[in-house]
């Protein structure tokens, strides 16, 4: 059982680090145009996310200025 399970671990270690070395713009020779797609959506939503984020700190300091 617990080869099984290290064997499992390894698999996805090995996962998370190719899309790993895919978010940082490596690896990308044996991708597929929808997986170029698909990583490209995923950068699109995460900038997104970060620029909401940056956005609602910036409204905070803003906020914290303005109340000095």
């Amino acid at each position: 059982h617990l080869k099984e399970e290290v064997e499992n671990m390894r698999r996805k270690i090995d996962h998370l680090e190719t899309s790993k070395r895919k978010f940082l713009g490596e690896g990308f020779g044996s991708c597929s145009i929808e997986e170029l797609q698909k990583i490209e959506q995923q950068l699109e939503k995460s900038i997104n996310k970060i620029r909401t984020k940056k956005t609602q700190v910036f409204r905070e300091q803003i906020e914290q200025l303005k109340e000095k």
